[in-house]
Order: C-alpha cells, then sequence, then structure tokens
C-alpha cells in the first residue's frame, strides 16, 4: 500500500478504537472486535475507493469483500458496514458528538418494490393488515433492466438493498437481482412468508442475502417457524429475523403472545429476533384502530428481557419505544434506537421506479403529484443532485421543531403519528 492509503487505512482504525471504547455492551463489543478484525485483515487488500464531491465536500467510499467504509473529507460524516455480520456504526467527527443523523452522500439503504399482486396465500387468506392492498392476482414485475439502471445510478454509500416482494417466485428475476447486488457490494435481503419457498430458492437466498425476515401469520405461524428452521439448516446466513405486525386488535395480540410463548419454550428454531412492526392506517389496515398504547410496549419489553428474547421494532416504533425504555430505567439501549431515517440514511422506490421517502408514503397526495422518478436519471451525479437532493425530499428530512422529541432526539411521522 502506498503512504496515502495506508493514511486512509489509519484513519478507519482511529475511529474504529474510539468506537470500541463507546461500547458497554458485550454483544456489541464482539461485533466491533470481529468488525476490527476485518479491517485488520483487509489492510493488505488495496479497497475499492470511489470519490464524489456534494456541496463542495468530498467524500470517499471504501469497498473489501469484509465492509464498506464511507466518510466525508471534513469528518461530519463516517458509516462503518460489516458485509459479513452487517454491523454497522456511524458517528461524526469525534466519539462525543452527537450522532450523524443524515448522509449527505445518497442511501445507504434501499426499500426497493421488485412486484405488486401475485402474492401466495397463507391459510387461503391476503393478509389483512397489507397496507399495499396486494392480493393473489397479476403481478406486476419491475424488469431486471430497470433494476440494473436504478442500481447504477446509486452512490456507493449504498450498502443494502431490501428487497419488497409479494412472494420468492413472483419476479422471475429476483435471484438475478440479488446476484447484480452482490456484484456490486451491496448485500440484499428481503421478507417473505414461506408459501412458496422451494429448494432452489432457499439455496440461492442463503448464498447471495445478509439476511431474511419471516412473516409470522395468525392463519399459520407454523409455516413462519418452519420456513426460520429451514433456512437455519441451510446454516449460511447469520440474521433470520421474524416479522410480527403490531397491533392491539384482540385476535393479533393474543397471537403475538402465542408466538412470545412458543419462542420462550424454544420451539422456533433458528430464530435470531422478533422483530414488531407497528401497524399504520395505510391500505387494507386503513379503517382500524392504529392506536398503540405504551402499556403495550412495556409488556412485550419486559417479558422479552425476562426471557432473553431478542427483539426489534421498525423505526415508525422508536419514540414510543425510547420512552417505555427510558421509564423502565434501560436508557443504556437508547443509544440503539434508531428514529425515522427515510431520506437520511434509507430510501423507498416503487416497483414503476417513482420515489418517495417510505413505502408509507407512497399514495400520500403530496409524493403522487411529486412523481419523482428515478428511471430518468442519466448517471450517479444526477441522481444525487436531482433525486437525492431534491427540494421535495429536504422538506421531509429536516423536520419543523413539532416534528422532533428534543429529549429523545427522535424524528416524528409527518402522516400517521
Amino acid at each position: 500500500m502506498s503512504k496515502e492509503e495506508r493514511s486512509k487505512m489509519k484513519k478507519v482504525d482511529e475511529v474504529l478504537e474510539d468506537f470500541i471504547r463507546r461500547c458497554n455492551n458485550e454483544e456489541s463489543v464482539k461485533s466491533v472486535v470481529s468488525f476490527s478484525a476485518y479491517c485488520s485483515i483487509t489492510k493488505h487488500i488495496k479497497p475499492r475507493e470511489t470519490v464524489y464531491e456534494v456541496n463542495g465536500n468530498k467524500w470517499h467510499v471504501f469497498d473489501t469483500p469484509f465492509y464498506k467504509y464511507t466518510y466525508c473529507e471534513n469528518h461530519s460524516y463516517h458509516c462503518f458496514f460489516s458485509k459479513v455480520t452487517g454491523f454497522t456504526c456511524r458517528i461524526s467527527d469525534n466519539i462525543n458528538s452527537k450522532d450523524p443523523a443524515y448522509c449527505e452522500l445518497g442511501p445507504e439503504i434501499l426499500d426497493l418494490v421488485i412486484s405488486v399482486n401475485g402474492c401466495p396465500t397463507v391459510g387461503g387468506k391476503n393478509c389483512r393488515f397489507c397496507y399495499k392492498n396486494n392480493t393473489n392476482k397479476p403481478a406486476t414485475n419491475m424488469s431486471f433492466e430497470t433494476f440494473k439502471k436504478i442500481v447504477d445510478t446509486m452512490p456507493k454509500c449504498l450498502y443494502s438493498i431490501a428487497f419488497g416482494i409479494t412472494g420468492v417466485q413472483t419476479n422471475p428475476d429476483f435471484p438475478k437481482m440479488m446476484a447484480y447486488c452482490r456484484k456490486n457490494d451491496i448485500i440484499p435481503n428481503y421478507t417473505l412468508s414461506g408459501a412458496d419457498l422451494d429448494e432452489d430458492m432457499l439455496r440461492e437466498s442463503c448464498r447471495l442475502c445478509g439476511a431474511v425476515a419471516v412473516s409470522c401469520y395468525s392463519d399459520n405461524k407454523e409455516l413462519c417457524y418452519n420456513t426460520i428452521k429451514r433456512f437455519h439448516d441451510c446454516n449460511n446466513l447469520m440474521h433470520i429475523n421474524m416479522h410480527i405486525v403490531l397491533s392491539e386488535e384482540e385476535e393479533q395480540l393474543k397471537h403475538i403472545w402465542n408466538v412470545l410463548k412458543d419462542i420462550k419454550e424454544g420451539k422456533v428454531v433458528g430464530l435470531r429476533n422478533i422483530v414488531f412492526l407497528r401497524i399504520k392506517p395505510v391500505g387494507r389496515a386503513s379503517k382500524l384502530n392504529c392506536k398503540i398504547h405504551l402499556d403495550t410496549y412495556e409488556e412485550i419489553l419486559t417479558y422479552c428481557f425476562e426471557n432473553h428474547i431478542g427483539f426489534g421494532f421498525d423505526s415508525c416504533s422508536a419514540p414510543d419505544v425510547a420512552k417505555v425504555l427510558k421509564d423502565m430505567n434501560h436508557e443504556e439501549i437508547l443509544k440503539y434506537i434508531e428514529p425515522c431515517e427515510s431520506t437520511r440514511t434509507s430510501f423507498y422506490i416503487n416497483c414503476h421506479g417513482i420515489a418517495s421517502p417510505c413505502s408509507f408514503c407512497e399514495h400520500i397526495k403530496e409524493w403522487v403529484d411529486a412523481n419523482v422518478d428515478v428511471t430518468k436519471c442519466i448517471d450517479c451525479n444526477d441522481f444525487i443532485k436531482n433525486i437525492w437532493h431534491n427540494p421535495v425530499f429536504d422538506k421531509f428530512r429536516f423536520p419543523c421543531e413539532n416534528n422532533q422529541d428534543k429529549e429523545l432526539e427522535c424524528f416524528k411521522c409527518y402522516y400517521y403519528f
């Protein structure tokens, strides 16, 4: 390595050492130590470097087979992502500064829909909570050519694509899309029901994905459990999560507690975390009562803590979960909570290539009228200037004071809560 390259890698080590000192959680320390080892191992592998200029500042993205490192030359932003464990950390100019909430270069996570409708039904029914109103009617699929054009216009800071699918077999180009992600230093992941998972797709997913999540429906929770075990037996995925809709509807709450009991009793083999997705008044849930009381969060959190169950929540729940954890005297966990990251570090694009802050905004008039079409981008610089820094997204990402919880440093949802 040249003197200049060694200097750049030395900065990586310095920031990592700062971050290690910051950790006081055993599991986090293990992750950081492992990640630091990856950096050490790759010191003799020349990273692929891409340089950008955004608003007068130079940005660098380094890629190796083990990690992706993005930083701004003024050191206002650093992001480390392990391609092996999924461990991610973001810091600014020093360890005592407030963590950066916005990547000026571009999105790091992309929520990309590649199929609408064409659902494999579970128990002969479509999900009653589906915010997309998807059914088993004929599918509308994103073509591979459109997918490739979108990926090719993204800045290299993008490290993960969360595929929005209806079934794993619905879009015939899905495996090719995941392979193209890997070719471009992007880790694919997706959520499935398991209803149409055959052995070929299981093997491809284990080979290409960084993680999968399996939806758990009250109509057939055994399908979810069996799918998790199949991925676990494949023995090639570190993260296998369960997704379950958090609703106070009587039937759904009963289902949640039955599943938590099953996890406690060891009936879900291979599960890493149960992740609760807060119900929103969108799609087929638009007429339901979507209020979640703080007591419900506290009961779930208490049960998970007491029974050593790994858990997570989507960022829509962040303000409420933060309040409850603080009241429960678990303030040490607050630093691991990430509030709404839409247009700050993540982005949403539908199957037609139209962008909006997140998947729940897609049909809101403001974003339908904006009609931001990513497929019209000429190249990456065009995307950064005219899409990522489009004034309509600046309006969303820089909220007014009424949309911030200053005490907990959480962004509140503009539209639903």
